[in-house]
């Protein structure tokens, strides 16, 4: 795979370009995360002579360089996708197209995949337009950056970055209006130490910057789906991003606690459902205690899968959705590209059904590898570095209750520890499962989920990906 990685030229020359749209001229930046290296989504806003905005949405080529059954396809197939741990990341695809020929750098031609709107100067799509194209990016922002462009008004294409925030906002309005959940689940981040040991963790914020750049991987990803599956009858054999309904079981479950804690909500149908949901996004966003439901709301849902055998996404409220917008480090996007590919120029299967279900089934397999290692990696961290910290004491939050302890967040470093119930000593306490709550024997103390306490760090085991608390109050 690295030898024919090394083969392949380090400069894009024109012969590379072939029949592709040149819109190098046009207004083109990328935003990502400051230490990112793998850029492979592109924006682009300009108008045309009717007054009407074309929004691009560009996407690194990666089927120009990795084509089916060579090396690098087999390696990237059997991977399925990029791991991304707290100190490295293990890429799908060799790191000189991940981090180089495939990124979409700053002032330099880069190979595209793009989807182009035509909206009216009030938002509407009047026109798409779907193809290759090569692009010059003018600016790399970091999240941060933009934002802060944005917010004040001032620095480099204040403009454009303005009004691509105002055509976000309004699209975003129109999918949750549409019945879209708005989940926000915490990415927690670490600063590390002159000898990389971790010293402080804290959540990754969220910016319009960020839900700017995702409403428009949205909106292309919706266009690609939508494109393919009305093309023609019968229908064309194509990999989607599929979420199924949340389980019956698990929300019965889950209206029970939101009830026993003063939330209660209505699953009676799909809509009151949505609506529920969301409303009680809204209620416990600012109730450190109610933080849990949150999180139970999410473990609630189906999980995203891929499949050749259904279109509809619940948690987006799409009839139609596939993943386009990161062949860098997601197999089922490059496979996308080659299928939209082959649709455009002539409308007839380059794979069977089954041939797209078989990798559909194997890339959400190593999806969930993938984010099983993530989770792994982020609790080692954190018990490395509550290491450091034995006999701390700190606020906390319960966040889960079973017959053998309670589970609870510390506050301020974001790290889920266990205290046993051989250790709460003083009295003997009763767990009523259907409650999910303990009640002292003797001093009837009883504790719920979401209550707040006192803990102390008692001791870790970062190789077991633990750590235990002591119990103050």
């Amino acid at each position: 795979v690295i030898e024919e990685s090394e083969a392949i030229p380090n400069e894009i020359s024109a012969k590379d370009w072939g029949e592709r749209k040149d819109i190098r001229d046009v207004f083109c930046i990328t935003i990502d995360p400051a230490d990112a290296k793998d850029f492979d989504d592109a924006i682009s806003l300009t108008k045309d002579k009717n007054g009407n905005l074309i929004l691009g949405v560009h996407i690194a080529d990666v089927s120009h360089f990795v084509l089916p059954g060579s090396p690098i396809d087999k390696e990237a197939v059997l991977r399925g996708t990029s791991v991304y741990l707290v100190d490295r990341t293990i890429p799908m695809l060799p790191e000189k197209l991940s981090n180089d020929l495939c990124s979409l750098k700053p002032h330099v031609d880069r190979l595209a995949f793009s989807v182009i709107f035509t909206l009216t100067p009030t938002f509407e799509i009047i026109d798409q337009w779907f193809g290759k194209t090569v692009i010059n990016s003018k600016r790399r922002f970091a999240y941060e950056e933009a934002q802060e462009v944005i917010e004040t008004s001032k620095g480099d294409h204040v403009e454009e970055l303005q009004l691509l925030n105002r055509i976000a906002k309004h699209f975003e309005s129109i999918r949750f209006a549409n019945g879209a959940l708005r989940f926000e689940s915490k990415e927690i981040r670490f600063r590390f130490d002159e000898n990389k040991r971790p010293v402080e963790s804290y959540v990754k914020s969220r910016f319009d910057a960020h839900l700017l750049i995702e409403t428009f991987m949205l909106m292309a990803n919706e266009a690609v789906a939508k494109y393919v599956k009305t093309l023609k009858k019968p229908e064309l054999p194509f990999i989607y991003r599929s979420h199924d309904l949340p389980p019956q079981d698990k929300l019965i479950e889950f209206a029970r606690f939101c009830k026993l804690m003063g939330y209660p909500i209505n699953i009676d149908n799909e809509a009151q459902m949505r609506k529920s949901f969301n409303e009680l996004m809204e209620r416990t966003a600012y109730d450190p205690s109610a933080e849990i439901l949150q999180q139970m709301a999410i473990r609630t849902m189906s999980k995203a899968v891929y499949t050749a055998f259904r279109s509809d996404h619940f948690g987006l409220a799409f009839g139609y959705y596939t993943h386009f917008t990161s062949p860098i480090r997601r197999y089922p996007d490059l496979l996308v590209h080659r299928l939209l590919q082959q649709y455009l120029h002539e409308p007839k299967p380059m794979m069977s059904e089954s041939e797209i279900e078989m990798i559909a089934k194997h890339s959400s397999n190593m999806e969930q590898k993938a984010a099983e290692a993530e989770r792994a990696s982020t609790k080692y961290t954190l018990a490395l570095m509550m290491e450091q910290h034995i006999g701390k004491v700190m606020d906390a939050t319960i966040t889960g209750i079973t017959e053998w302890g309670i589970y609870a967040m510390a506050t301020e470093y974001h790290c889920e520890g266990l205290i046993r119930m051989s250790d709460v000593k003083g009295d003997r306490f009763t767990y009523y499962e259907a409650e999910k709550k303990l009640v002292g024997q003797r001093t009837k103390r009883s504790y719920h989920l979401g209550d707040p306490i006192t803990v102390s760090v008692k001791k870790t085991d970062p190789q077991k990906r633990i750590i235990d608390f002591n119990l103050l109050d």
